[in-house]
């Protein structure tokens, strides 16, 4: 099973920190709204493990319940995709200490079909035995005409390099109805690092990153509070 990052709309922006002794989870949504009017078949979350530890950790995920709308399908993504009848990895992915990881993708194949689906994971790690759980709450809307002033595909958006070094160069083109847009990007703990207004024409930013701290961040596409994009930029 192949993953594919889609775009969504989301009614809100949660920064997820699950803390335990030497493992945190970073960098998601907990409560993802997703309108059928985007043509995506699945909607897929991704999620950062930190491994603030001295020793690699050996981390695994199981899928330990589930609440589901007739007709949607869980599945995950760690290193490899599951299908919805895998409950549980392999094998486990190492993490290096103070390093992190951001290969769990937490997802619903929606099949054209409205409702809320809540699904609950499990990560452990096999040489320290810790868990951290974590709940996702999927909301799947019905399409309607309202959502064509928000619609992700009236929006043309480019940004590289990604991995950047120095300067990231942002493209985009909008028709998007309701303004004004703003192109938000947060680090993995949810602290704002750039904001940025997009006009509803063709344009190019330059942001200069050559004094942002290495690692993930996550960059959005904002309308008056929600979002209507979003995606990883690394910096090294």
């Amino acid at each position: 099973m192949k993953a594919k990052i889609s775009c969504w709309f989301s009614m809100m922006l949660i920064i997820t920190i699950v803390q335990g002794q030497g493992l945190m989870l970073v960098g998601g949504n907990t409560i993802v709204t997703f309108s059928l009017q985007n043509t995506e078949p699945q909607i897929t979350e991704i999620f950062v493990i930190k491994n603030t530890t001295l020793t690699t950790q050996k981390i695994r995920v199981k899928r330990i319940f589930e609440e589901l709308t007739t007709g949607h399908q869980p599945f995950f993504c760690f290193d490899l995709c599951y299908p919805p009848e895998r409950t549980f990895t392999d094998g486990y992915i190492e993490i290096d200490p103070d390093s992190t990881l951001d290969r769990f993708h937490a997802g619903i194949i929606h099949n054209n079909q409205s409702g809320t689906s809540i699904v609950k994971y499990e990560l452990w790690s096999e040489n320290s035995n810790e868990k951290l759980t974590l709940t996702v709450k999927f909301v799947i809307l019905p399409a309607t005409n309202s959502d064509n002033k928000l619609n992700p595909n009236k929006l043309n958006l480019n940004l590289y390099p990604n991995p950047c070094l120095d300067v990231l160069h942002i493209n985009y083109s909008s028709q998007i109805e309701k303004q004004p847009l703003f192109l938000k990007i947060v680090d993995v703990l949810g602290k704002q690092v750039a904001e940025h207004p997009l006009l509803n024409n063709t344009n190019e930013l330059l942001l200069d990153v050559r004094d942002w701290k290495r690692g993930i961040y996550f960059y959005s596409l904002q309308v008056e509070n929600s979002i209507i994009h979003r995606a990883k930029l690394l910096v090294e």
